[in-house]
């Protein structure tokens, strides 16, 4: 099980608005059944090993702190899952959504496929 955080500010060069951005997310990876197999049967080698999955939810928000839209908090939530196809190969899907009242996204559908070389 892995724990990330970031927290951080915005600055807008022309406008002068200042934005304080944080977040967390929790991933909890397993090793799940393998799809491909090497021609000789054996494991694919490498980093990323065939079959990793990982699970993952995350929670982003941001506050403005100075500008226009001064107190403006908006959150966001994130659910999804990676599988390493091959030791070079990953695909992930995620949904995305609002959480809360305002809103700086709709509800969203994220889909990757990664080649790690």
């Amino acid at each position: 099980m892995t724990l990330q955080t970031e927290l951080g500010t915005r600055y807008g060069l022309s406008s002068g608005d200042v934005e304080l951005f944080y977040g967390a997310g929790l991933a909890y990876t397993f090793r799940a059944p393998q799809l491909f197999a090497m021609a000789d049967g054996e494991v694919t080698p490498g980093h990323y090993p065939s079959g990793l999955t990982t699970v993952m939810a995350e929670l982003i928000g941001s506050s403005e702190m100075r500008g226009e839209q001064a107190g403006r908090h908006v959150f966001e939530a994130l659910l999804g899952v990676g599988y390493s196809v091959t030791d070079a190969v990953e695909l992930r899907a995620a949904y995305q959504f609002p959480v809360g009242g305002r809103r700086d996204i709709d509800y969203s559908t994220i889909l990757s496929a990664i080649y790690h070389f």
